[in-house]
């Protein structure tokens, strides 16, 4: 039970007030319910022994205690029917007891139960408003994640929210004001106010950062997907990339361009520096797959691959078997016409393709479906096996161990070409009703 409660971030021990605890030596009711009750203990003789049925000639025997018994198997919905229930239960009649900080880590913990309970939701926000006058700026930075799933709604916590940052403002980091900043920008009303103080603070804060503490900070939100929904963020960020632009090597050039492209922010100083870069050859002659495919996947985002693809592709030619799926997909998105390099890359990669990672497998099957150089019909037994045959020996023997997540992917993949629409009817037919459904949710939002 522990293993699957940490699992899902609930620490079960940390949850139950010191009040509600069992004594020491004190016998849990469960146990008691799993084992058969007072009575069966008793039978047993101790407490030490699993429940087995035993009978007058086992109490006789002597070596009875030596042999190996079977427990009672817990049921397999024990946790989410009866142990969490328990903890909701002892939460809502006991919260009151617990300091701002227990209460972060309570409300981080329960946005990964299933279906919380409304009632113990408003319970921590009333006790969190109860306590605010407590709440230390790392306490406030914690629980407002975890508050915004668990009551958007309540206004007055917002408000007290607020409130206790203004005054806590001087112990802010830059992650933490990061972090606020990001609650707020999700907001209707998006408490002006603040943000009129926040943001200045960071611009102020982000001055003591050198230039590898700025590219990961930016790094860090465009790996974010709502990262572009963060225009306040930017604003801070932009004015300290700009004054280092300067004392950027060509590594972190090409990292922070991919991170700012990735976010829509279009930085012309860069791309004309990393494209003199990229056709100098003593340059780009040690450059690994992974940043070709990051600065071909870059131009393509402003149609400006003409600027770098000759001389990036000239150095791919000399590194091929280098080449990983998900490089060769960003670079058959930035360049599906050049069917010469492509068609080396598939070459390498068909020899691995039965060997692949799932993961990997759908980046090379969204490259080859990008590029259009897979073939339209599998083989009808006259004709050598092509490509799609393997892909389609890779599904059939791959189809049990595929997720809803990875199926919704390759359907997309393939509903997205009007070549390859009709290969959906090819996928394994064990998989219909997801492919049915992800269709269907297609059609309904084209």
């Amino acid at each position: 039970i522990a293993s699957v409660l940490l699992a899902r971030g609930v620490d079960a021990c940390a949850m139950i007030p010191r009040a509600l605890r069992r004594p020491a030596g004190a016998r849990s009711p469960f146990l008691q319910l799993r084992s058969g009750g007072p009575a069966a203990c008793q039978r047993r003789g101790h407490a030490g022994h699993s429940h087995t049925d035993s009978s007058p000639q086992d109490e006789a025997d002597p070596t009875a205690e030596n042999r190996v018994v079977l427990s009672k198997r817990i049921p397999d919905n024990f946790v989410e029917e009866t142990w969490i229930p328990f903890l909701e239960d002892s939460l809502l009649e006991a919260i009151h007891v617990y300091v701002p900080h227990d209460l972060a880590k309570i409300a981080k913990a329960y946005t990964k139960i299933k279906d919380p309970q409304p009632a113990l939701c408003q319970k921590l926000a009333d006790t969190m408003k109860y306590r605010m006058v407590a709440f230390e700026a790392v306490d406030i930075v914690d629980a407002m994640p975890a508050m915004w799933q668990l009551t958007p709604g309540d206004a007055e916590l917002w408000e007290m929210f607020t409130e206790r940052l203004k005054q806590k403002v001087d112990d802010l980091t830059v992650p933490n004001i990061l972090g606020v900043l990001r609650i707020y920008n999700k907001m209707p009303d998006k408490q002006h106010g603040i943000l009129a103080e926040l943001v200045p603070r960071l611009q102020k804060s982000l001055e003591a950062y050198n230039t590898v503490e700025i590219c990961e900070l930016v790094a860090a939100l465009a790996m974010n997907p709502l990262g572009r929904d963060d225009p306040d963020i930017l604003t801070a960020l932009l004015p300290a990339i700009q004054k280092r632009e300067d004392e950027l090597d060509d590594v972190q050039a090409v990292n922070l361009l991919w991170s700012l492209t990735r976010l829509g922010v279009f930085n012309e100083t860069l791309v004309r520096r990393i494209a003199m870069d990229m056709n100098v050859p003593d340059v780009i002659k040690d450059i690994p797959p992974r940043f070709i495919a990051k600065v071909l996947w870059v131009f393509a985002q402003f149609d400006g691959t003409r600027l770098v693809e000759n001389s990036l592709l000239g150095r791919l030619n000399e590194c091929v078997t280098d080449v990983e799926p998900a490089e060769f997909a960003r670079i058959a998105m930035a360049v599906p016409h050049r069917h010469d390099q492509l068609s080396a890359i598939i070459t390498h990669l068909k020899g691995t393709l039965m060997e692949m990672r799932r993961s990997d497998m759908l980046l090379f099957l969204s490259g080859c479906v990008h590029c259009k150089i897979l073939e339209e019909q599998p083989s009808d037994g006259s004709t050598v096996p092509g490509l799609l045959d393997d892909f389609l020996d890779y599904l059939k023997e791959e189809q049990d161990n595929f997720k809803r997540d990875e199926i919704d992917r390759a359907v997309r993949f393939l509903h997205g070409s009007d070549k390859y629409k009709h290969l959906i009817g090819m996928l394994p037919a064990s998989w219909n009703e997801t492919v049915n459904t992800v269709v269907a949710d297609i059609e309904m939002y084209s």
